[in-house]
């Protein structure tokens, strides 16, 4: 008697606060991060199609390509499927693949020395293997790997010899671990890491030479420490030791290593442990081993830093260092690097590469470089958010309301079931059953924020 009496005196209260408040309180989302349609590995790349299909090429070493070809010497010079449905997105790590099906899946290939696939041993991967279920977007550093999971949790495993995985300690993991919460997109460098949190808060964690965490100082950390307060964070790319930040008015901080000016020309040190402006009306931003990639709001695209491979002006093969953003193409949609190699979108889906061809990862045919873009692939899937489900919004009006506390409450009284609410996300305290007192946390945060 006693408990129907507090839920009813629960639902009372909802019940009012939803009369007055409406939707006052609701806690807006938005896009977790970008389903990343094409991306660059070390040594090899990979691109999804519009069909969902996953296309890969270049270098076979560690079983990266995931075709089942357990030859080590084995390089595809030209694309070649591996997955032939429901790919959502793709990111690949030194020698390892990672990729996120359009049902949550995320499956990995490839070197597993350190534990990088996180399936529990140390062996590599020829084909294909589940992971995780539930994941939204994935993240490949050299060696270790990031993922989200729908409800926001950031999960880390593989390498940990610098503190990348950011769990407080320095021991290798051959299964992912849960490290933060909140989590609404990650970016994972060769031995460094940025998240950014549905508050706005940016978290960087790792090896840090080079100032590459941001923090204004070269000390590592094993665990994520935030930089850039107050600033309104859009989205974040690290590569071999330096780091980009762009903000949601397009403005560029870059920081980290800069000994071939990865970072900047006009900032005189090998080291920059500060975030630092470079550029302004910035769509995207790609982070190569030691060079960087900025997409304009307008197509245009500039490149700067180490150009020994062709990796920033393809047709220029004396300059080895381009010391400052310098146009090299227009027309570009979005942008994906390697580690001396670059791939782009453009003219409606088709795709171009630019770099180091050595292993094949320009998928021409053969390993000659080129002085300019060449196109690889047409009928490449367009980047697009990835939605975030955040705990709470059981009704899936894009808002956490007083209606969904309501609901909540009505479900635990048993006055609905499970077709009118979605019960994976009704869990709000995260106890494993679904109450009252999930309303009732639910309506105090509402109320609090």
């Amino acid at each position: 008697m006693k408990k129907m009496l507090s839920w009813v005196l629960a639902a009372a209260m909802l019940c009012i606060c939803a009369l007055f408040t409406g939707s006052v309180y609701a806690t807006e989302y938005a896009a977790i991060d970008f389903a990343k349609t094409i991306s660059g590995g070390a040594y090899h790349t990979a691109a999804i199609k519009e069909d969902g299909s996953l296309w890969i090429w270049g270098n076979n070493g560690s079983y990266q390509l995931g075709l089942g070809i357990e030859d080590r010497s084995y390089n595809a010079y030209m694309p070649a499927c591996v997955i032939e449905s429901g790919v959502a997105s793709v990111a690949l790590g030194g020698l390892h693949s990672m990729a996120v099906t359009v049902d949550g899946e995320l499956y990995g290939w490839g070197q597993n020395n350190f534990g990088q696939i996180g399936v529990g041993d140390f062996m590599d991967k020829s084909t294909p293997v589940l992971v995780m279920e539930d994941v939204s977007a994935v993240s490949s550093g050299f060696q270790h790997t990031l993922a989200i999971k729908n409800d926001g949790t950031l999960w880390a495993w593989g390498k940990n010899d610098y503190g990348q995985l950011g769990t407080g300690a320095w021991y290798t993991l051959n299964t992912p671990q849960q490290i933060m919460e909140d989590v609404v997109a990650a970016a994972a460098g060769t031995y460094h890491n940025l998240a950014l949190k549905a508050d706005g808060t940016l978290w960087a964690w790792g090896y840090n030479q080079y100032g590459q965490l941001g923090t204004g100082n070269t000390q590592i950390s094993n665990a994520p420490i935030q930089i850039m307060e107050g600033i309104d964070i859009a989205s974040m790319s690290c590569g071999n030791a330096h780091s980009a930040v762009l903000t949601a008015s397009g403005e560029l901080y870059m920081f980290g290593q800069n000994t071939s000016h990865q970072v900047s020309g006009a900032v005189d040190n090998t080291e920059v442990t500060n975030p630092t402006l470079v550029l302004s009306d910035v769509k995207q931003v790609q982070c190569g081993n030691v060079h960087t990639l900025a997409l304009k709001n307008n197509g245009d695209l500039y490149c700067w830093g180490a150009n020994n491979r062709r990796q920033c002006l393809p047709g220029d093969t004396e300059t080895y260092v381009i010391d400052e953003p310098t146009l090299f193409i227009s027309g570009v949609e979005y942008i994906s690097s390697g580690a001396d190699f670059n791939i782009v979108l453009k003219n409606e889906n088709e795709l171009y590469g630019w770099g180091w061809n050595h292993e094949g990862e320009l998928g021409q045919g053969g390993a000659d470089n080129y002085d300019r873009e060449v196109f690889i692939l047409a009928g490449i899937a367009q980047p697009g958010p990835i939605e975030a489900s955040l705990i709470g919004d059981v009704n899936g009006d894009g808002i956490i309301s007083t209606q969904d506390a309501l609901l909540i409450l009505r479900y635990a009284m048993g006055l609905i079931d499970e077709s009118s609410i979605d019960i994976a996300l009704a869990d709000f305290n995260g106890d494993g059953s679904i109450d009252m007192v999930d309303a009732a946390a639910l309506l105090n945060q509402l109320l609090t924020a």
